[in-house]
């Protein structure tokens, strides 16, 4: 039986494209929506769901050393 003292964390922002509505806890993940054609910011955004999380970096460290053609 759930007596509600249980904490989940994640996203607790539910206009974050990463919201998660089991999260108790905000963890610091939602991050902030970017659009590529107008922020160059964005550019890091690999995976392209309009924030740059963690997703992105392991992407990143996926392709970190191969050779550029």
């Amino acid at each position: 039986m759930d007596d509600g003292s249980c904490e989940f964390a994640g996203c607790t922002d539910p206009e974050a494209g990463n919201f998660n509505p089991l999260a108790t806890i905000d963890d610091g993940s939602c991050g902030e929506g970017c659009d590529p054609a107008s922020d160059p910011s964005c550019q890091a955004d690999n995976d392209g769901d309009g924030l740059i999380s963690v997703s992105d970096l392991l992407i990143l460290l996926g392709e970190f050393g191969s050779t550029c053609e």
